[in-house]
């Protein structure tokens, strides 16, 4: 995911519908701060990582409203430490601060 970092907004996505479908509930919106950490995030456990920080945050956040920062935070090893090597990692497409998901 290191290599690919524009396919992270396709996953988040992707997780997020697939989850909310599991659970019969409304596919949660993601908060730009949440969004920005999760595009920042390294992933050393790759594309199974994401999907169990979407799981997890989507379980956290209440019904309803958006998924916040604290959310997928609290599913990486209990920090707020996300790290962003540069600005075109974080926002590959351009544009995210104002973007709600889904998309």
């Amino acid at each position: 995911m290191r290599e690919r970092p524009s396919d992270i907004p396709k996953l988040i996505d992707h997780f997020l519908k697939k989850g909310a479908a599991k659970a019969g509930t409304t596919v949660p919106i993601v908060s730009a701060d949440a969004l920005d950490a999760l595009l920042c995030w390294s992933y050393p456990g790759n594309v199974r990582e994401l999907k169990n920080i979407l799981d997890r945050a989507r379980l956290m956040a209440e019904a309803g409203y958006p998924i916040q920062l604290e959310h997928p935070a609290a599913g990486v090893d209990g920090t707020h430490e996300w790290q962003c090597s540069a600005d075109a990692e974080r926002d590959p497409g351009g544009g995210f601060e104002n973007h709600r998901w889904p998309v």
